[in-house]
């Protein structure tokens, strides 16, 4: 069967050059520090090979804005075994914005 695990969500901004920050900004601080049309990543790590997406749940003002599934992965320094699953989001509207992610088999 299916399984899935609920893992902690990370944010990072892009910055004007394209790149992303390297440190996330806390989901708590996350509608303060964006605008309508900015770019965020979402990030799910996971470490277990039989783990293959991850999904995101983003909501504003606490309604359901969408739903995502993703194997796009970035794969993090240190550890081969060790790895992010991303995807890039763009900021449709203010609002007060929360974010849930989990890891799938």
């Amino acid at each position: 069967g299916t399984v899935a695990m609920c893992v902690e969500t990370r944010v990072y901004l892009k910055k004007a050059d394209g790149t992303f920050d390297t440190v996330a900004t806390p989901i708590a601080q996350l509608s303060s520090k964006i605008s309508i049309g900015n770019v965020i990543r979402l990030a799910i790590r996971g470490n277990l090979a039989n783990f293959t997406k991850g999904r995101f749940i983003i909501k504003k003002d606490g309604t359901v804005l969408e739903t995502k599934e993703t194997t796009t992965k970035n794969n993090l320094p240190g550890d081969a075994a060790t790895f992010e699953y991303i995807y890039d989001y763009t900021v449709p509207s203010g609002g007060t914005y929360s974010i849930e992610g989990a890891v799938w088999q």
